[in-house]
């Protein structure tokens, strides 16, 4: 019972990702920034003691904590909650490298995964958030939960090898695994960049919004 809740949490927030992740985004930035939250401190637990993903009360309290400290700083501060949630999804994709071509080293995988997180996060800062970052990140990172997901119900998996969101999981599985995981965020892309073309940005400089146009000097 519990396999089949996790995977199905799992494949319907990937879901959501993959193909309304940049529609989206604003509306279930929350939502994204517990999952991702509860995600980051599950594993540090699982890193620290190694007892495994969600498995023990102090997993899953751990998880539940950080992942409601992640979705009150993404309601309570727009910019802080994308800048928190690009970089966990940066974090569960880069922390998927090692796995897909077959090395098992967490505390690498750790570290790759923190210096993408930086990388996705700085990016999303300098660069004031543009479609193409939130369109890839969200459709590999709900590719990878969806698929996660599916392997898990599949009983290919068990749930706490979803680790990182099921990215590190579904591409170290195999290589048709690894297509489709590739398919999937691809259709997702290019489904977000069709449907999303009348949405310009996403991140507001509130700002310049409130900046009261220039007086025009008399007779102009």
């Amino acid at each position: 019972m519990q396999d089949l809740f996790v995977a199905l949490i799992a494949v319907s927030v990937g879901l959501v990702a993959v193909f309304f992740g940049y529609r989206l985004f604003r509306a279930v930035l929350p939502v994204f920034g517990f999952v991702l939250g509860a995600i980051v401190g599950a594993q540090a637990v699982n890193l620290i003691f190694g007892d495994g993903f969600l498995v023990t009360i102090l997993s899953i309290v751990t998880a539940v904590v950080v992942g409601l400290v992640f979705g009150v700083l993404a309601y309570a501060f727009w910019a802080l909650g994308v800048i928190l949630v690009i970089g966990g999804m940066g974090f569960a994709i880069g922390s998927a490298l090692l796995p897909a071509f077959g090395l098992d080293a967490d505390v690498i995988s750790w570290v790759i995964g923190a210096a993408v997180a930086l990388g996705f996060a700085a990016a999303a800062f300098v660069l004031r958030l543009p479609r193409a970052i939130v369109t890839v990140v969200t459709a590999l990172w709900g590719a990878g939960a969806t698929l996660g997901g599916v392997m898990v119900l599949l009983q290919i998996i068990e749930p706490e090898q979803l680790g990182y969101g099921g990215v590190d999981a579904v591409v170290s599985e195999s290589f048709i695994w690894l297509l489709a995981f590739i398919a999937l965020a691809v259709v997702g892309a290019i489904f977000q960049a069709f449907t999303t073309a009348e949405i310009d940005t996403i991140w507001v400089d509130e700002s310049t919004t409130n900046i009261a146009a220039p007086m025009r000097p008399p007779g102009g």
